[in-house]
């Protein structure tokens, strides 16, 4: 039996949906370009992809907090959260979205008033997914190498829905060399991780590496998390929880490693909050391993937040940028560094055909993670 929701990044608008209606969908068609050649009886058609497909739809309540609790939810619903239009046992994903408050309608019976809201989200294709997850469920300190396996019950040919990695530090080695292997199909993700750090890759090949920290961990633990003092050097300095003090001739930089490329949509940003400050010190950055190219970016660092995005390192593998305090010094309670790629290679299963998927590390790595979650979906032409 076919159980009637309506759902957008967790909240259920089902029993607010208009009654009269259902969502509505639009586009998702085929976009083609037609010619032919003088003489012949017949165009060619070339196939250029498919639109992306809209979800309409309105809501009614006499509860104000209903009415902003659901557009709030579309306001902020973050890229690619779950989207349920229909029923419970599918989704898909929004890709944007957006909401509004209509003016309100006195209720029939005076006394109170009908709050009519209007909901748009846009999604990347046309497609639904099972609701219900297979794979590897969240799990902390995961031993490598991981292997799960299945069968694809969809419709559609099918990767990986989602992957999360936090990388480990054991026996003297970081996590090193992981290899998605999709049915004996390895692809390499990344050369090394970071300790604490989160690697996310989607079913589209987008991939999101972040670290973040509020200096949580002690000074020779961060240090070691980043890779050493060559990446982490207080020069003399002082560390405690959300307040680390880099003296005059310092960094702190975060290496993000390849072999994937640094993607042209989203340029590596860096974010952090500035205590104390004195002199020049410097946002810097480099694509060499060895630091041997650091530059300065043109950014003035200033008391509070600090959002700078880093110019110029599109295509890129390797890529360390941070603080840098060869002019200055400077104290931060907060420090996070966010690097796109994007994974052209993405493996899939046919339809009815067996799956297998391995995440494995190289000989010289902690075997470890600190976190790891991995979803798989089957797919449906709808």
């Amino acid at each position: 039996m076919t159980t009637l929701d309506a759902r957008i990044h967790g909240l259920s608008f089902a029993d607010i949906l208009d009654g009269d209606s259902i969502v509505d969908p639009s586009g998702g068609d085929l976009k083609t370009d037609t010619y032919s050649l003088e003489g012949s009886d017949y165009a060619e058609i070339e196939h250029l992809g498919r639109r992306e497909r809209s979800y309409n739809f309105d809501v009614y309540t006499t509860d104000k907090t209903d009415i902003m609790r659901f557009i709030e939810e579309l306001e902020t619903a973050p890229e690619d959260c779950e989207f349920c239009p229909y029923e419970e046992s599918l989704i898909t994903y929004a890709k944007l979205a957006h909401g509004t408050i209509e003016r309100p309608i006195p209720h029939l019976c005076g006394t109170e008033l009908i709050w009519k809201g209007r909901g748009e989200v846009i999604c990347r294709d046309s497609h639904f997914y099972d609701a219900d997850e297979q794979g590897i469920g969240y799990r902390k300190a995961q031993n490598l190498p991981v292997s799960w396996s299945s069968v694809n019950g969809g419709t559609l040919s099918g990767p990986i829905d989602y992957l999360m990695m936090s990388g480990d530090y054991a026996n003297g080695y970081m996590t090193r060399d992981i290899d998605l292997v999709f049915n004996s199909h390895p692809v390499r993700l990344i050369d090394s991780l970071i300790r604490g750090d989160r690697f996310v890759v989607d079913r589209y090949g987008n991939v999101r590496h972040t670290f973040k920290t509020r200096m949580e961990a002690i000074y020779t633990k961060l240090q070691t998390s980043v890779g050493g003092s060559n990446f982490l050097d207080y020069a003399s300095g002082s560390c405690s929880y959300e307040n680390l003090f880099i003296n005059t001739n310092g960094k702190f930089l975060i290496p993000f490693h390849g072999p994937l490329p640094v993607s042209s949509g989203q340029s590596p940003r860096l974010r952090f909050y500035v205590t104390q400050l004195a002199g020049l010190p410097r946002v810097s950055y480099a694509t060499a391993v060895g630091l041997g190219d650091l530059k300065n970016t043109e950014h003035e660092i200033t008391l509070g937040w600090n959002v700078v995005d880093i110019p110029e390192v599109q295509g890129e593998e390797f890529i360390a940028f941070g603080l840098d305090t060869t002019a200055g010094q400077v104290t931060i309670s907060y420090l996070e560094a966010t690097v796109d790629r994007y994974l052209a290679d993405i493996p899939t299963a046919e339809p009815g055909e067996e799956i297998e998927i391995t995440i494995q590390d190289g000989e010289f790595s902690s075997h470890c993670l600190k976190a790891l979650h991995m979803v798989y979906r089957d797919g449906y032409y709808f």
